[in-house]
């Protein structure tokens, strides 16, 4: 439940103008197939987009503001706050400024260990442009250019969810094997 409420907040202007066209339309096939497969697709990819931004942005954040705040305390680990320190008052201060450096230093590590292990970086990027990519074919479909531009609306139709339909193979097969080089005209999906 979380998951789906916190996700949404931004939710986009695509889903409610897909949700607008859908209304419109008169095909059952068509209408149920861009009511229950593809407007489910699109919020789902679109929540899932939206948490691997979240992740990738914050990690990357916390490791550019890390690596700019360690060697800024280091320079000044050395020099007291206060001007009359004494030397148990110095001591503390470098001991603090210490263990601030080492706890900013593991962040920093972990950020990028988890950048790195969850391939967050090629998850954001490939999320992304998929994202884009089935935006883009859904309006050349609704707005009737490209390769919808002529023809029968039935064929129209069938040629737009053979598209779609291959895309999202793609991007299944993309984000589940970490092996790029597989052929996806010869992968059978159940």
């Amino acid at each position: 439940m979380c998951s789906h409420i916190s996700w949404c907040f931004g939710r986009s202007f695509f889903i409610n103008h897909l949700e607008e066209y859908i209304n419109t339309v008169e095909e059952d096939e068509e209408k149920n197939y861009f009511k229950f497969r593809l407007s489910r697709l699109m919020k789902r990819l679109e929540q899932s987009t939206k948490r691997s931004s979240f992740w990738y942005h914050s990690l990357s954040a916390l490791m550019t503001t890390g690596s700019i705040l360690v060697p800024s305390l280091i320079a000044v680990q050395d020099k007291s706050w206060k001007a009359d320190a004494n030397s148990e008052e110095q001591a503390r201060h470098e001991h603090n400024i210490y263990w601030i450096v080492w706890a900013i230093s593991l962040s920093v590590t972990l950020a990028n260990a988890f950048i790195k292990l969850l391939s967050l970086d090629k998850t954001y990027i490939t999320r992304n442009l998929r994202l884009n990519q089935f935006r883009s074919e859904t309006m050349k479909y609704i707005t009737k250019t490209g390769p919808y531009a002529s023809g029968d609306n039935l064929v129209r139709f069938n040629n737009f969810v053979k598209i779609i339909e291959n895309m999202r193979e793609q991007q299944i097969l993309e984000e589940y094997t970490p092996n790029q080089n597989i052929d996806v005209k010869n992968t059978t999906f159940v």
